[in-house]
């Protein structure tokens, strides 16, 4: 019996899904990487002040 037509929808939307979790993860992670330099330059300057 063939594959009934919404599975294969199911598997389209589920795959849209996941790339755009994906993407907003790499959005995410790019933001927290900003983040990270942002608290080494603030500590840096901090150690160059004292």
């Amino acid at each position: 019996e063939p594959t009934p037509e919404w599975v294969f929808e199911l598997q389209e939307k589920f795959r849209e899904d996941k790339e755009k979790i994906q993407a907003e993860f790499r959005e995410i992670g790019k933001e927290l990487n900003e983040i990270k330099v942002g608290i080494k330059t603030l500590n840096d300057l901090m150690d160059s002040s004292n």
